[in-house]
């Protein structure tokens, strides 16, 4: 199949300009989202799914968000995050493209490319994919460029947790107890070993 430029969507990345390639669905119910690059940060983790994983953000790249500039210059929005702590997740830098463009009702949608949209009638449906989420959450940590859970970091938020359980445990009303069993079975899972990075096999001596 030939390409065809109209099938693209370009944003600014590192200085430079980076091309989307459109999803071939027909046009979607959504306003329109501008396009993005994750970002990490080690104090940022939570449980997904039943495991630990970081929780990423977004650096959004619209002018006159976060830094950005009004050409789609980043620079700035970049350095701001760095000096926060972020760890910037360029798609050229993690191996993967992980946006998908749609045609939205006002303009390109962009959305990660775990979740499925499904239009009803006039209703759209989003489904993210929590596994294939998780897997590339995982490989960015396996990968390296996501530094493990500080186990520190993991005790202080399961502490807090504690203090939240133990703060609604003597609160009688419906709605208390049912946050109450959610907030317990939630610190049993954090209290879970976080997932080990996995070990690279030495690759046998050709001189043995």
């Amino acid at each position: 199949m030939a390409f065809n430029p109209a099938d693209t969507d370009t944003g600014a990345i590192k200085g430079r300009q980076v091309t989307r390639r459109k999803s071939k669905s027909k046009r979607i119910n959504l306003p329109p989202s501008p396009s993005f690059i994750f970002k990490a940060h080690p104090t940022r983790w939570g449980i997904i799914d039943g495991d630990w994983c970081p929780i990423l953000s977004k650096m959004k790249l619209e002018p006159g968000i976060g830094g950005v500039g009004h050409n789609l210059n980043e620079a700035n929005a970049r350095e701001n995050a760095r000096q926060s702590g972020w760890t910037i997740l360029d798609p050229d830098t993690v191996g993967e493209e992980y946006v998908q463009v749609y045609d939205g009702t006002g303009g390109p949608v962009h959305i990660e490319k775990w979740v499925t949209i499904k239009q009803v009638g006039g209703q759209v449906i989003l489904k993210p994919d929590l596994d294939a989420y998780k897997e590339f959450l995982f490989r960015l940590v396996d990968s390296g460029l996501i530094e493990p859970l500080d186990e520190d970091i993991k005790t202080a938020m399961v502490a807090q947790q504690e203090q939240r359980i133990s703060r609604n445990a003597n609160k009688l009303d419906p709605a208390a107890k049912a946050r109450t069993a959610a907030d317990t079975a939630k610190l049993e899972k954090m209290k879970k070993p976080t997932r080990k990075k996995p070990t690279r096999k030495k690759k046998p001596d050709a001189n043995a």
